[in-house]
């Protein structure tokens, strides 16, 4: 929402009054009136910036706080991860991204953290030092906090609705229903470390990562209803998305990443990007990737959907 800082005109009405004649008037002495000029808030957009105009004004530049490591889509606002041993989150709305709020909050949490979720009636994050899920309103305000059970290990994942953290025990995958205060067993597993890593394909599939005593590590997803094994992989260090009925996963191959996604029971197909070693970025919204790769001095960015 923009905002904007309107001036105080302040007018000054002299009024004479009729007196007889035999009394001299004088005209009040003339008054000058300061120019207010009206300013509008600073966003963090850069106009005319090198990028842009190499682009056309296809691609702008937001220069956030200089703490700011990370960014969230908040609808058609951008929220940042600002800070150091703590984590203040800043709302940024409009065309040059006004700051409309702010919260500092009580750890630091990460952006790609799974715990952490948006929703249309708000924000649900995990405070690590008081173990507590909080619920934050649109407007970046604290409205209340969920004590986590005591045997939990690790952190909880949260649905996309809030309603569910799935989480692990010493011996099992346990879920928690946030509204009602309910805890169930979801599926009993016992390794010698275990964690919850994601839940997917709508809260239909959790995964989970499980290191056994050897120290093999591997990733498991379970059906977020019934606990029952979907699948099992060794690729423990594959970042996996999913959007309606569509996956994506940037999965390590050697020293480069292997980018592949599917729909449903189709089959997997693989995106070639130019550059095997570019960073990448999903958009779930529009079922597509953004790489960028540095080259010298330049910068290079490929949209593929």
């Amino acid at each position: 929402m923009k905002r904007i800082l309107w001036p105080l005109l302040l007018i000054l009405l002299l009024c004479g009054c009729g007196t007889p004649e035999q009394i001299e008037t004088t005209a009040p002495p003339a008054t000058t009136q300061a120019a207010v000029e009206v300013t509008e808030p600073a966003g963090i957009y850069v106009p005319f910036s090198d990028l842009e105009i190499q682009t056309d004004g296809t691609v702008r530049v937001f220069q956030p706080e200089a703490d700011c490591y990370g960014i969230r889509l908040m609808g058609s606002d951008v929220l940042a991860f600002c800070g150091g041993e703590t984590t203040t989150l800043v709302r940024y709305a409009g065309d040059k991204l006004y700051a409309v709020a702010s919260a500092r909050l009580d750890c630091r949490v990460l952006p790609e953290d799974p715990s952490f979720q948006i929703s249309e009636n708000g924000i649900t994050y995990y405070d690590s030092r008081n173990r507590q899920v909080v619920f934050l309103d649109n407007d970046l305000k604290e409205v209340r906090r969920l004590d986590m059970p005591g045997e939990m290990v690790g952190k909880p994942v949260l649905s996309a609705n809030r309603m569910l953290a799935y989480y692990c025990t010493a011996d099992a995958v346990r879920v928690y229903d946030t509204t009602t205060g309910l805890d169930k067993l979801l599926k009993a597993v016992s390794y010698s470390r275990q964690s919850v890593e994601d839940v997917l394909l709508n809260d239909t599939v959790l995964r989970c990562s499980l290191v056994d005593d050897r120290g093999e590590a591997h990733s498991v997803f379970l059906s977020a209803d019934t606990g029952a094994l979907l699948y099992e992989t060794s690729a423990v260090e594959a970042a996996v998305f999913t959007a309606d009925d569509r996956y994506y996963a940037s999965v390590p191959e050697g020293i480069r990443q292997l980018l592949v996604f599917g729909r449903g029971e189709e089959e997997l197909q693989v995106l070639t990007p130019a550059d095997p070693f570019a960073e990448s970025w999903f958009l779930a919204s529009a079922h597509s990737l953004v790489t960028a790769s540095v080259s010298g001095e330049t910068t290079c960015l490929d949209y593929m959907t």
